[in-house]
């Protein structure tokens, strides 16, 4: 009994350490040990290399597929004047119309070119890998953080999407951003954290 006891109460006391405000979730002693230089170079290589590698992946023949008929609707509609778009976003594509108008802005600085259309959605696909790789190592490090990251970036639908001109990749990199804040939040909440987050 008194063992089980015991066990019990360590087990509190670790739930407790784990959740406690204020402390990052995984970190563990070694990783505050370490310098504050190896800890931003660690750091950066979570997040970096998850990202480069979807960069490589989606800009790969970017050019080459033609455009399917769902990025023919997004060049139809971002190519139309920024008057002719709000006249759309009231009566069809509405919950997209953020995308669309976006992709105006874009295309009237970079041209229509499919490559062109795509890259925004390379780069969305590329932050979303990045934040995975930190969200991985909140919780159980950097190996884990840059193992989730590479995974991550090397799931075949990663680099079809970011080669969508569509807004799929936004949504990844929304959802993804989402839970870091929140983590973040949990972390040490702060009217200023949950603020960010919400």
């Amino acid at each position: 009994q008194r063992s089980a006891a015991d066990a019990n109460a360590g087990a509190d006391v670790a739930l407790d350490t784990a959740t406690a405000p204020g402390k990052k979730m995984g970190t563990g002693a070694s990783a505050a040990s370490q310098p504050a230089g190896v800890r931003r170079a660690l750091t950066f290589l979570v997040w970096a290399v998850p990202g480069a590698v979807t960069l490589v992946f989606g800009l790969h023949d970017i050019g080459k597929p033609i455009m399917w008929r769902d990025e023919l609707a997004s060049w139809s509609a971002a190519s139309r004047s920024l008057p002719q778009l709000w006249g759309m976003a009231h009566n069809v594509d509405v919950v997209i119309s953020v995308y669309y108008f976006c992709l105006h802005l874009w295309m009237a600085a970079f041209g229509q070119s499919a490559t062109a259309m795509r890259i925004p959605s390379v780069f969305a696909m590329a932050g979303a890998a990045a934040m995975v790789g930190l969200i991985a190592k909140r919780f159980t490090g950097v190996g884990a953080g840059l193992a989730g990251g590479l995974i991550y970036a090397l799931i075949p639908g990663v680099s079809l999407y970011a080669q969508d001109a569509r807004p799929y990749a936004f949504a990844s990199f929304f959802a993804v951003l989402a839970t870091l804040l929140v983590l973040r939040a949990l972390e040490r909440p702060t009217w200023r954290r949950w603020g960010v987050y919400a």
